[in-house]
């Protein structure tokens, strides 16, 4: 015996209309549950790389993410980077800043950096760094631009500055 009620075309629509929402929810369930997934195991990469990496918007003016060894290699909070992304450069000794000026200028126009210099921690202690970048593309232009900084770690590359007052 068929239900009239059950027979007529809205409710009909209205059941399917059901399933598709329903297995379309369990599908954003489960990409929502791989890219959590994906986000945590990019964390943990990230925070036991031994050198700083680093991710900023196309232009530089905006920290979309810092490792936690910034503060360990820098001397710095990532906070202050977060608040001012391009400090880090504050840190690079004058005889190496124009140079790395000039590079980071050749940067956005080729979308990569790969550059040594040497920076000045708030303790005193001088460190080279190595540094590279290259662009990250979404659809057809950078999305964002993903930098590593690692210290070089040889007995020349770390010492305490000398003052001369």
């Amino acid at each position: 015996m068929s239900n009239p009620d059950f027979d007529s075309p809205e409710l009909q629509y209205e059941v399917l209309f059901e399933r598709q929402v329903r297995a379309r929810t369990e599908e954003l369930s489960a990409a929502l549950e791989k890219l959590s997934e994906e986000s945590m195991r990019f964390r943990q990469l990230a925070e036991y790389i031994q050198g700083v990496f680093y991710l900023t918007d196309p232009d530089n003016r905006e920290m979309l993410y810092v490792s936690p060894a910034y503060e360990a290699i820098w001397g710095r909070s990532r906070e202050s980077l977060y608040a001012n992304p391009r400090s880090w450069a504050d840190a690079i000794l004058p005889e190496d800043r124009e140079r790395v000026r000039a590079a980071l200028e050749k940067e956005s126009i080729t979308g990569s950096f790969d550059e040594e210099y040497r920076i000045s921690r708030p303790d005193g202690i001088i460190r080279w760094i190595r540094a590279r970048s290259f662009p990250r593309f979404g659809t057809r232009q950078a999305r964002s631009i993903a930098s590593r900084a690692s210290p070089r770690t040889s007995p020349r590359c770390t010492r305490p500055r000398r003052s001369f007052a």
